[in-house]
């Protein structure tokens, strides 16, 4: 598990970072969580996918390979395969990490911090490399506008969860699962999509209020990112993604029609 360590001025004062040239770091991780302003840019080339954390929390993610500890958007010079590049790894190996002091009763204060060890940070000016202070002891500018960026995609997870929750609730969420050419069915346990058929169960009362706070367009976004399985699916030995029904494989012209018919016919007043 990795290890971090607050960003702290005195003890940090003459530290360097670099950002990473390559992603070799994340070569492991078969998901990447990723922010809601992201969704439209990503949706386009990979599946989009609703993690459900430790917490019971889920998160908005991107599923890179369906084999843990596998990742096939990463080359073998550790670099990324699509133009553009996942803010989680543009920010490594920096991360807000909650802090609550004991004696307090107040919410938990996001911190920035780095991981322990990586060779990202420098404790001496290296060529290539940025300080995080400047010499009155405030974040250089690079180093705002990552901590900005950071505190953006903090703000929009806690958003984007609050949005799943409610789909939860509905019951309009379900494990996705895969399909060999043998026929057997694996179930990618805590890797959620939204179940059209219970969606088109919503009363119309719980469907306005999806329209209302834009949690439909996460829907529609999510639904049609699915068909980018195969640009994860290359060389593994699985010819369908379902859910515990079944994931529709149509294009995405014809389920844009279908969800939008569905939305017009629960609309539409008796």
């Amino acid at each position: 598990m990795l290890e971090f360590e607050f960003v702290n001025k005195e003890l940090h004062r003459n530290i360097h970072f670099k950002t990473p040239p390559q992603f070799s770091f994340a070569r492991s991780e078969s998901m990447l969580p990723i922010g809601h302003s992201e969704l439209s840019v990503l949706a386009k080339d990979l599946p989009v996918v609703f993690m459900k954390a430790t917490d019971d929390k889920f998160h908005l993610a991107i599923l890179l390979s369906l084999i843990p500890g596998d990742n096939e958007l990463i080359d073998e010079d550790g670099l990324w395969k699509l133009p553009y590049v996942p803010a989680v790894l543009r920010c490594h190996p920096f991360k807000l990490v909650s802090v609550k002091d004991s004696d307090s009763k107040t919410s938990p204060q996001k911190v920035l911090a780095f991981i322990k060890g990586t060779p990202f940070i420098k404790f001496e000016n290296v060529h290539g490399a940025s300080p995080l202070f400047d010499m009155d002891g405030n974040l250089t500018q690079r180093a705002k506008h990552l901590n900005k960026l950071l505190s953006s995609l903090d703000q929009e997870a806690s958003t984007t969860s609050k949005k799943l929750k409610k789909l939860s609730e509905l019951g309009l969420l379900s494990e996705l699962s895969t399909i060999d050419k043998e026929n057997k069915k694996t179930v990618l346990r805590n890797v959620f999509s939204t179940d059209t058929d219970k969606l088109a169960e919503c009363s119309k009362k719980d469907l306005k209020e999806l329209i209302s706070d834009s949690t439909m367009n996460l829907i529609y976004y999510q639904k049609f990112s699915l068909v980018n399985f195969k640009n994860i699916l290359k060389n593994h030995n699985t010819s369908d993604i379902s859910t515990r029904e079944a994931v529709l494989r149509e294009s995405k012209e014809k389920k844009a029609s279908e969800i939008n018919s569905l939305v017009q016919n629960l609309l539409v007043d008796d």
